[in-house]
């Protein structure tokens, strides 16, 4: 896993396997705004949001995919 911190000192982690980034974030409400303007900026074409909730979905356009995944279904 990797770390790049932009602007205003955020970081956003993602992964690189097989030359594909997956972005991922952490958060305790589904807010996607950040991650969003990341996958934007950077072209990244999938991303995952781990929040604290307990709604399961997915955000799609033609461009870029999320999946928004509560930290319960996690199994560790």
């Amino acid at each position: 896993m990797s770390s790049f911190i932009g602007g205003k000192g955020q970081k956003k982690d993602f992964l690189i396997k097989n030359e594909k980034m997956v972005s991922i974030e952490v958060k305790s409400t589904p807010e996607t705004r950040n991650l969003l303007n990341f996958i934007k900026s950077f072209n990244v074409k999938e991303g995952l949001l781990i929040h604290d909730g307990r709604k399961d979905e997915y955000l799609k356009t033609n461009d870029f995919k999320v999946k928004i995944l509560p930290l319960f279904e996690l199994a560790f």
